[in-house]
């Protein structure tokens, strides 16, 4: 995942849902089943080889009743307990919500940025408006004026081309065009600064700001980790 000055993909539900798959992945291949490659989700693999190591078995039930540690606890010995009851809701969301009305799907193609350009050369021309741009890439800095070299664009399938339009029009128009646009950019960036210099509040005052809050998507793990494959390992819920 990136993470800089300028990216966050931690803020991504798409990007982080993809990491966390590929890390549960890594994990069952280190630890052979799903309720400690699970556990070690929260726990770590090197802290599940500790405990395997400790009560000499592989069997997350034996680390739950014999590996005593420090960082063994509460959270860490039900972790894979809470997994299965989410599982068991999400399998059966009408039973316990019947009235939960689902959003619908959300659908973003991705479009990968050769070339680094100002937002509002590319935005404007395919009629984007920058607050539904943050949404669909939660990952960049809110108060981005440029659009990083290498990043991953998420927009709904029918701005595409006109955002690619609008991308090889600016790579195309002439470089002292660039010039004065990324001059008129730090200009603004600069005043910016200057006002928020003279609005900075006194010593001891916190300011917050707003967080826009992206919708997930619906993500599905390997067959192995059905809830029904899952009910096959004994797990005894932890008490504190």
């Amino acid at each position: 995942m990136r993470i800089d000055a300028k990216i966050d993909e931690r803020r991504d539900p798409f990007a982080s849902t993809k990491a966390a798959a590929r890390l549960l992945k890594e994990n069952y291949r280190l630890l052979g089943n799903w309720p400690l490659a699970i556990t070690a989700y929260n726990h770590g693999t090197d802290g599940i080889f500790r405990g395997i190591r400790a009560v000499e078995s592989d069997n997350l039930v034996d680390l739950i009743r014999r590996y005593q540690s420090p960082t063994f606890g509460f959270a860490s010995k039900n972790f894979y307990a809470e997994f299965l009851a989410v599982v068991a809701i999400a399998t059966n969301s009408d039973t316990y919500f019947p009235f939960l009305r689902v959003h619908r799907p959300v659908t973003l193609r991705e479009v990968t940025m050769k070339r680094q350009a100002p937002l509002h050369a590319v935005l404007k021309p395919a009629a984007i408006s920058q607050s539904d741009f943050f949404d669909w890439n939660p990952a960049l800095d809110p108060a981005a004026k440029f659009i990083p070299t290498g990043y991953r664009i998420k927009l709904p399938p029918e701005k595409v081309d006109t955002f690619v339009a609008a991308e090889r029009r600016w790579k195309a128009a002439p470089q002292s065009q660039h010039t004065t646009v990324t001059a008129a950019v730090r200009q603004a960036k600069t005043a910016a600064g200057v006002r928020s210099a003279k609005a900075k509040p006194a010593s001891g005052v916190t300011v917050s700001t707003s967080q826009r809050i992206a919708v997930a998507r619906k993500s599905t793990l390997p067959a192995k980790v059905t809830a029904a494959s899952a009910k096959r390992v004994p797990v005894k819920v932890a008490t504190q």
